[in-house]
């Protein structure tokens, strides 16, 4: 058992280090921290949403929940197609912004690997615009939705996954 542990925690810095490496080309060797962190011991996760628009030479620090602006970062966010969360079913707590929150929400995906980001950032975003159409029955205290943006997701596997927000 202890060396399936060992192998596992070896490809997943070979696969750290793939990542990076087609990051920095991309971006003209700009060095940039992982995107998801996973540690093998006790299965943490902390999943960014960042990206770098090409286009205008500049960083992309939040998801935005907004229409226009959450098409934008999607466009741009970096490793929108990798694995970031393997199960089939997660719960999120939305809890910031909310008077009569924390409020979790199950998420499920079709596919059998589990959660790509993009998805994952798709699931939020939709998630945020039912939320914010109810805004008295959730207690929404936030008056407009383009001052949501998602820094981050992270938690426990198998645990309830929380989501680091910024109102700006």
């Amino acid at each position: 058992m202890l060396f399936k542990h060992t192998q596992k925690k070896s490809s997943t810095t070979k696969d750290r280090a793939r990542t990076s490496k087609g990051i920095a080309k991309k971006r003209g060797s700009k060095s940039r921290s992982f995107h998801c962190k996973r540690s093998v011991s006790n299965d943490f996760v902390h999943i960014s949403f960042s990206g770098f628009n090409a286009s205008k030479g500049c960083d992309i620090d939040y998801l935005r929940v907004d229409e226009s602006r959450s098409k934008r970062c999607l466009k741009w966010m970096d490793g929108k197609d990798d694995i970031v969360i393997q199960d089939r079913k997660i719960t999120v707590r939305f809890e910031l912004e909310f008077d009569k929150g924390p409020f979790d929400v199950s998420f499920k995906t079709k596919s059998r690997d589990g959660f790509t980001r993009q998805e994952l950032a798709k699931c939020i975003i939709q998630q945020y615009h039912k939320m914010f159409k109810c805004k008295k029955r959730y207690g929404m205290w936030v008056k407009r939705i383009n001052l949501i943006g998602v820094l981050s997701l992270s938690g426990q596997r198998h645990d309830v996954y929380t989501l680091d927000i910024d109102i700006n």
